[in-house]
């Protein structure tokens, strides 16, 4: 289940990673010594109240070693490698000042990465030799077989899913409901506020409805009768008409 990738990765085994636009094989396949999580996404804006003293970590970025996997609330942070090179793309921007009316507001440069197949970015280079990949972006899946990947994934059930599932952990771990979706230079474009998460849907087939045989015993046994779980929640745009279209998408 493309939605578990956080949940599913494990020391000493083997992994492939794909673009999920275009299933390219980004990377070597990788066995990692460590797979850590890393502190919540905000935990700079606090650690204030976690120390007696200055801040130790100030201008410190949490960076795995050669054979680590770290999780974050939404990208994985691991080695480039030395393969990688043809698969991938990088291109730096500017970021900050340049699209804001706050001119005191510091201008940063972010290094994307991009599926050199399909050119989906993929994720940040936010250190020589590290790659932070979005895990909405990229497939993650046990090397087995051939290691190729289905051609006939479905993005947007993988986004929902995804964006489903990392919402609800957030939501339960953090006691917090909302949430603001951001691009890569931090731009808000999305605000949303989880409702319930234990939400159920049941879908009926047309034909079925008014039908005797709807509420049959042997109704219930139908494959074309399903009910899966649902989240729901609001949502609010914060992006103008010139938003992208991935941002709108």
């Amino acid at each position: 289940d493309p939605a578990s990738v956080m949940d599913t990765l494990r020391a000493k085994e083997t992994y492939s990673f794909h673009c999920q636009g275009c299933t390219t094989r980004l990377l070597e396949d990788r066995v990692f010594k460590r797979v850590l999580p890393l502190p919540n996404g905000n935990w700079n804006a606090i650690v204030d109240d976690w120390c007696c003293h200055p801040d130790p970590f100030a201008n410190k970025k949490l960076l795995p070693r050669a054979e680590d996997c770290l999780l974050g609330d939404t990208f994985v942070l691991l080695g480039r490698g030395s393969n990688c090179n043809q698969t991938l793309t990088e291109e730096v921007t500017s970021a900050g000042a340049a699209d804001s009316q706050d001119t005191k507001k510091p201008c940063h440069r972010l290094a994307l990465i991009s599926c050199a197949s399909c050119s989906l970015v993929l994720g940040e280079a936010v250190a020589p030799g590290t790659l932070k990949l979005y895990i909405t972006q990229v497939v993650v899946r046990p090397a087995v077989g051939d290691g190729k990947l289905d051609a006939s994934l479905n993005r947007s059930a993988f986004l929902e899913r995804t964006v489903a599932a990392r919402l609800l952990d957030l939501s339960n771990s953090l006691s917090s409901f909302h949430f603001s979706v951001q691009t890569p230079d931090g731009k808000v474009f999305l605000l949303l506020w989880v409702l319930n998460g234990d939400s159920i849907i049941a879908t009926v087939p047309e034909k079925s409805v008014g039908e005797e045989s709807s509420i049959s015993p042997l109704a219930s046994l139908s494959p074309s009768l399903r009910a899966t779980r649902a989240l729901k929640l609001l949502y609010i745009s914060c992006s103008n008409a010139r938003a992208s279209i991935q941002q709108r998408e």
